[in-house]
């Protein structure tokens, strides 16, 4: 008995903590009203939370309609004071209009109830979250007054494709071979389409001169062939940005050898020193070539103002899911012809679709597969991967950004060659 009564006891006082906490933001950003003149601050939205949770007891018992009627009453007297406060400042000549605190002191209710019945996690991770949202009412209006209609609605479809579109497509292999699946290639598509808002919010923010840079190191950190498509199509549209764009997609080419570096340190121990090396190597190559175009890019003159006028395009981003299903294909194709008793040659055909997935299967192999071996099909997965990037960055952004990725791309993956053999 006395344990259930502790928990009682541990319920009840996080519906009183929800409480305060949100009566602590709402009774601080009227703190000079006069004394009365406000219908809910800081202890009426702790008793608020309390008697939500003692209901919420109730609740858990079985008696959700009675919660529901006091919940129902409780709006109901709450209204009524809303009410005469608003006639009070309407009189005073105020005639402003807010539902914020009454839904706030609605919410302590409601989330008191929460932990009361409970659900003591979620109720008070809700609670910081409302009191946040409070509290940063002005950041947020001054940043929907820099909301344009191209954001909104770029925000939208991105929405509308993760949470719409995901869920109704299947996971699974269809199509010739069975190499398309919808569900991978979709996430996949709504990956460049999240990297290219990120590159656009990252240039608004720090400026056209590193906002892609920084959006390309971050994006590559998941996959440096969505940062390629993303770049290429925006130096395409916007010649003047292309130096610093095409840094970017040759800096996600390094962060790539890094990133399967660590998944084979990860997944074998054993292949990750014969692959540091020859990627190691490669990461230099491609930094350097990075910095050189910098360089010249730093002493150009770049505009006051971010040239980028929408987030993304939704033709090119379905682009380029289309290209990435033509290469699942290709590549399930050239399997099918060849065979895939070759290591290198079935790593060679799966770095063409994706460099993660052909490193991971090469690692989740037999460990009596020598390590040497190992890393070198890995190199030759991300050796066909960086290949499809440099043809699709031509393709897209055209000779003065597919040419140099090129060059940079033959230099690092020479280097790594060179290293491995060495």
């Amino acid at each position: 008995m006395e344990q259930i009564d502790l928990e009682l006891l541990q319920r009840l006082a996080v519906a009183l903590g929800i409480g305060l906490l949100i009566g602590l933001e709402r009774g601080w950003k009227r703190r000079l009203d006069a004394e009365g003149s406000r219908v809910a601050g800081f202890r009426t939205n702790g008793l608020a939370g309390l008697l939500g949770g003692i209901f919420g007891l109730f609740a858990e018992e079985g008696g959700v309609l009675a919660f529901s009627v006091a919940f129902l009453a409780f709006a109901g007297v709450m209204a009524l004071f809303y009410w005469r406060e608003a006639d009070n400042n309407e009189a005073e000549g105020d005639e402003s209009v807010s539902a914020t605190s009454a839904l706030a002191n609605l919410t302590a209710f409601a989330l008191g109830g929460l932990a009361g019945a409970g659900g003591l996690q979620p109720a008070a991770a809700l609670a910081v979250v409302v009191a946040l949202l409070l509290a940063f009412k002005e950041t947020l209006h001054g940043f929907l007054r820099r909301f344009t209609f191209e954001e909104l609605r770029a925000l939208l479809v991105l929405l509308a494709m993760t949470a719409v579109a995901l869920p109704l497509l299947p996971d699974r292999g269809i199509g010739p071979w069975n190499a398309i699946n919808p569900r991978e290639i979709w996430i996949l598509t709504i990956l460049i389409a999240a990297i290219s808002s990120a590159g656009y919010v990252a240039s608004k923010l720090i400026g056209p001169r590193w906002g892609p840079l920084a959006s390309a190191a971050l994006g590559a950190l998941v996959s440096s062939t969505a940062v390629t498509f993303a770049h290429a199509r925006l130096a395409r549209r916007h010649p003047e940005m292309h130096g610093v764009l095409l840094a970017g997609i040759v800096l996600a080419a390094a962060v790539m050898f890094v990133r399967v570096w660590a998944v084979a340190a990860l997944l074998r121990a054993d292949v990750a020193p014969h692959l540091a090396l020859a990627a190691g190597a490669a990461v230099v190559v491609f930094l350097v070539a990075a910095a050189v175009i910098l360089r010249g890019h730093l002493r150009a003159e770049m505009p006051a103002e971010v040239p980028i006028k929408k987030p993304f395009e939704l033709r090119t981003v379905l682009l380029f899911g289309g290209l990435l299903a033509v290469a699942s294909v290709l590549a399930a194709g050239l399997e099918a012809a060849l065979g895939s008793s070759g290591l290198y040659v079935s790593s060679a055909i799966a770095g063409f679709a994706d460099v993660d997935a052909a490193a991971i299967s090469v690692l989740r192999l037999e460990a009596d597969i020598p390590a040497t071996v190992a890393a070198l099909a890995i190199l030759v997965a991300a050796a066909t991967d960086s290949v499809f990037k440099v043809v699709a960055a031509w393709w897209i952004g055209g000779r003065q950004i597919g040419l140099p990725f090129a060059v940079a791309t033959a230099a690092g993956l020479g280097a790594a060659a060179a290293t491995f053999a060495l």
